[in-house]
């Protein structure tokens, strides 16, 4: 029974690390590039510009909190160590980013 279990969770954290931990990179990398971009369009045209930055972000967070929470999961960052720190650091500064273009936007509202 515990070998089963072993396999369930090592097929979960294969199809985890294949699918779900390239998405978060990918968004990871890409999403300061979007949000700068889309400042310098309000600070440049001074309207405002329709972006799904809070919701981006909450998607990216979860995926981050699932890796962590569960244990099967956590092997992942036993097998690439500089993960970790590389998703903490790039979600760390998008959520600024984010936050920044948020309010960037909302001040040319009015």
């Amino acid at each position: 029974m515990k070998s089963i279990s072993k396999l369930i969770s090592n097929l979960i954290t294969i199809a985890y690390g294949v699918i779900c931990m390239p998405l978060l990179i990918l968004m990871a990398i890409i999403f300061p590039i979007m949000v700068t971009s889309d400042a310098f369009k309000i600070i440049s045209s001074g309207y405002t510009v329709t972006g799904d930055y809070i919701s981006l972000l909450i998607g990216m967070t979860m995926i981050m909190y699932f890796s962590l929470r569960f244990r099967a999961l956590r092997r992942i960052y036993m097998i690439f160590p500089s993960l970790f720190e590389t998703i903490k650091y790039l979600l760390i500064a998008s959520i600024f980013i984010g936050i920044g273009t948020e309010i960037l936007n909302w001040s040319y509202i009015a």
